[in-house]
């Protein structure tokens, strides 16, 4: 995986104020991940010195496909000052089956360590970190590493969830999703491609996104609508983060006359 300018890149997602990546690199393992935005725009950020850093020859021959752990960027969040909402792993997925458990564990230690206005070790302060996942079923297992260590996964301000496209997805992550210890259990569909139902699902937010890019796939706006509908029966926070409209992705959409930028309460 390629490196990233700096120690991570400024965000432009809308849902958070920050992203932090430790792990880089990802494989596709869900119909959603065909058109990858991180892929795409990860030739942006290639770094002199990275290859060096990960031991690599020859970093014009690195891959999207190769998972990079970054221990150089494990502390950055107790830097930031001011408390924030921080993506983990925009460029990957933090359980990905290449990605070690110790490694994992590392993670959370910071997510530990910002998790209590309290006790936060200087010179860091409180943050909510948001942990998106195609894999939960290595986040279940990594829970039962951390117990098996007696530590706990449990923190409050950990938001975990699953990326979804299709009901495919959704019947097969969401059961696993629930079993796992988490402040907020999230669902993102994006790139939502097909009609989604989540109505037996006691959740916290729902996400939700059209695809990006030359090669993106349509959805009816339907297919939303009947989502944010299903959140307003529920009363679950609904974030719609872009949409197409006549042809062009259009970033913080109106939906029927409305903005949708619902969050769950902290």
């Amino acid at each position: 995986m390629f490196g990233l300018k700096g120690n991570d890149m400024s965000t432009k997602i809308q849902w958070c104020d920050e992203v932090w990546n430790p792990v880089t690199g990802c494989t596709k393992i869900r119909e959603g991940c065909q058109n990858c935005y991180a892929e795409r725009i990860a030739h942006r950020f290639i770094r002199i010195g990275t290859h060096a850093k990960h031991n690599i020859e020859n970093y014009d021959t690195m891959d999207f496909n190769d998972v990079l752990l970054h221990y150089d960027r494990l502390e950055k969040p107790l830097h930031w000052r001011k408390p924030r909402k921080i993506f983990v792993c925009s460029m990957g997925d933090l359980f990905h089956k290449d990605v070690p458990f110790d490694f994992i564990e590392k993670v959370f230690d910071t997510i530990f360590d910002c998790s209590f206005k309290e006790l936060c070790m200087a010179p860091g302060y409180y943050h909510t970190f948001i942990i998106l996942t195609k894999r939960p079923d290595m986040a279940i297992k990594f829970t039962e590493y951390m117990k098996s260590n007696r530590r706990n996964t449990w923190f409050n301000n950990l938001w975990l969830g699953i990326s979804v496209s299709t009901q495919k997805d959704l019947d097969e992550m969401i059961p696993i999703l629930l079993q796992i210890p988490a402040s907020k259990r999230i669902v993102s569909v994006e790139p939502c491609l097909s009609n989604i139902d989540l109505t037996s699902h006691k959740l916290s937010w729902v996400i939700c996104g059209c695809e990006s890019g030359q090669n993106r796939r349509h959805v009816d706006i339907d297919c939303i609508r009947n989502l944010r509908d299903q959140c307003i029966d529920a009363g679950v926070p609904f974030f719609l983060k872009q949409m197409e409209i006549n042809g062009k992705v259009i970033h913080m959409p109106e939906l029927d006359g409305h903005i949708y930028a619902e969050f769950p309460e902290d």
